[in-house]
């Protein structure tokens, strides 16, 4: 009878793995380990890239179309060529105070490209300047002459000379308080506004700051007058005993007065005239890390993470000019990060009356131009042409795209001399209509 018990291969069924299948298990599984987390390195490298392209193409998105909207609203209760205005009543001489000192307003043209003008900029750092001689960029300048604060004209009681000991230029604009235009400023008659409140608004909306900004006004036949705000206050109408914000003008521009020897001039109390605030507006590309000219700025250039090449860096940035050219502090605004080129042509009426696309250097200034000292005709602009490029934070690209595309800014060196690394670049661009140059049909 055969006897019960275990089977003399139970020890061998039973035993685990040797120590070369345990090596073998542990090597595959750090192998699959490095695998993995190189794919997750690299995904969330390319997840980090095509997150700041996306950023770079937002950005170009918002500085773009705050450029366009500015550039159709040039002209805008303002004169597209103040040399020419068949509507402008004033002699425009030096006597007349329209001097250097007041260049803006002698230049005043609703379109001025300045070619070049970001690159040659007094104030350029010259690692920018490297990169864009490098990439053999040129960025433009723009400067827009119109009504940018406001699409109002603001209706006056009163016209008129207050007639001050030595002052006999100065004319002071008393506002109708009770217009519409004074309605949607906020400004308030029914007693519910201090006098410093209904002041603070007047201010606002027209900003006199040292005699920095210019004032329109456009009389009852429709002619313009052009003088530099000087102070707002409030004060009392001696005809109608009403309390009315005014405005008073700067002595040093002559306003006409309606005589039997002048064309044209301001009438009687004038009565019915509109008055407007006229800006100047610059477009360029420049560095905003000085922090004695851009404290709210200078931020943004303290951390330089490797690969953005922070020292090259430019923003599109939009300011204002004063009556003198020169710019008004705090006016500065950052419309769009890492921007490299900013470009502009034009298309013009002829001498022929046809329409004609403009993109020669000489050309352009030919229209765009210094309408005074150059015989420009920024009157005969009917479109701008803008294009804006910008480029990702990071250089992410070894090599730069040279064939097998359309023409365009598509990469950016940011080594030395325009070569490796190269970042990546979104460009807008498109052709706005300047609809306030239409009716400026002028010989």
């Amino acid at each position: 009878m055969k006897q019960c018990g275990k089977s003399p291969h139970g020890r061998a069924s039973a035993r685990g793995f040797t120590l070369v299948e345990l090596m073998v298990a542990l090597t595959g599984g750090l192998l699959i380990s490095v695998f993995v987390f190189m794919m997750a390195s690299q995904g969330s490298k390319f997840y980090q890239q095509e997150a700041r392209m996306s950023n770079a193409t937002i950005g170009v998105m918002n500085g773009f179309q705050r450029l366009r909207a500015d550039i159709a609203r040039a002209g805008f209760l303002a004169s597209p060529n103040v040399t020419r205005d068949p509507l402008l009543c004033s002699g425009r001489t030096d006597a007349e105070g329209w001097t250097d000192a007041r260049k803006s307003l002698r230049e005043m043209g609703g379109v001025r490209i300045i070619e070049g003008g970001s690159r040659d900029a007094e104030d350029l750092s010259e690692d920018v300047a490297a990169f864009w001689d490098g990439n053999t960029l040129r960025p433009d300048q723009l400067i827009l002459a119109g009504a940018f604060g406001s699409t109002d004209q603001f209706p006056a009681a009163e016209i008129g000379q207050p007639n001050a000991a030595g002052q006999p230029n100065v004319w002071r604009v008393h506002l109708q308080p009770n217009s519409a235009a004074m309605a949607r400023l906020g400004y308030r008659t029914d007693g519910n506004q201090s006098e410093a409140e209904r002041l603070a608004l007047v201010q606002a909306a027209f900003m006199p700051d040292s005699a920095q900004r210019v004032l329109r006004i456009q009389d009852r036949k429709g002619a313009h007058h052009y003088g530099v705000i000087g102070a707002v206050g409030m004060a009392t109408l001696a005809a109608s005993g009403e309390q009315t914000p005014f405005i008073d003008l700067t002595g040093e521009v002559v306003l006409k007065q309606e005589s039997r020897t002048t064309a044209c001039g301001l009438q009687g109390l004038n009565v019915g005239a509109t008055v407007d605030v006229v800006n100047f507006v610059r477009y360029g590309l420049k560095r905003l890390d000085d922090a004695e000219r851009y404290p709210e700025f200078t931020a943004i250039y303290a951390d330089e993470i490797e690969g953005t090449h922070e020292e090259m860096r430019s923003e599109l940035v939009r300011e204002e000019l004063d009556v003198a050219g020169d710019l008004i502090a705090g006016s500065t605004e950052l419309v769009a990060e890492y921007a490299v080129d900013l470009k502009f042509t034009v298309s013009a009426l002829t001498a022929a009356g046809a329409i004609e696309e403009v993109s020669d250097a000489d050309d352009i200034a030919a229209y765009a131009g210094d309408p005074r000292a150059g015989g420009a005709r920024p009157d005969r602009i009917r479109s701008v042409h803008a294009r804006l490029a910008v480029r990702s934070r990071e250089a992410d690209r070894e090599a730069k795209i040279t064939s097998g595309v359309p023409d365009g800014l598509y990469r950016v060196g940011l080594g030395a001399n325009g070569t490796r690394p190269f970042a990546r670049v979104r460009t807008l661009q498109a052709d706005i209509a300047l609809r306030n140059h239409l009716r400026a049909n002028w010989p």
